[in-house]
């Protein structure tokens, strides 16, 4: 594990728990207001959201169940995307998508 993977592992863990986001059978979904920041060009989605920790090498995966337009990420990996936790505001998720030609983004997850 990397350290940029370590530290996204551990602030995924801290938003969870802050948040105490898992229930008693261990699943984490929740709803949230999902920002997408692309460009300066500011995006807006109400969604149910998952987080998964199981799995071999998985260090944390979030995905956003709810309808997400193709433009978009859909799901985000502690593995490869940069995580920070921010109590003021909510989990910052930086990436960069090439499948829609996308590129550079910023995402924010706030529960509601």
């Amino acid at each position: 594990m990397s350290d940029k993977q370590s530290e996204s592992s551990s602030q995924l863990s801290d938003f969870v728990n802050y948040y105490n986001l898992t229930n008693n059978f261990g699943l984490t979904r929740f709803n949230a207001s999902v920002k997408f920041d692309v460009k300066g060009k500011i995006t807006w989605l109400d969604a149910d959201i998952k987080i998964d920790r199981d799995g071999y090498n998985n260090y944390g995966r979030l995905t956003i169940l709810s309808d997400v337009p193709l433009l978009f990420p859909a799901s985000f990996s502690a593995n490869f995307d940069e995580i920070y936790f921010d109590r003021e505001v909510g989990l910052k998720i930086t990436g960069n998508y090439t499948k829609s030609g996308l590129g550079h983004y910023t995402a924010y997850i706030i529960v509601n």
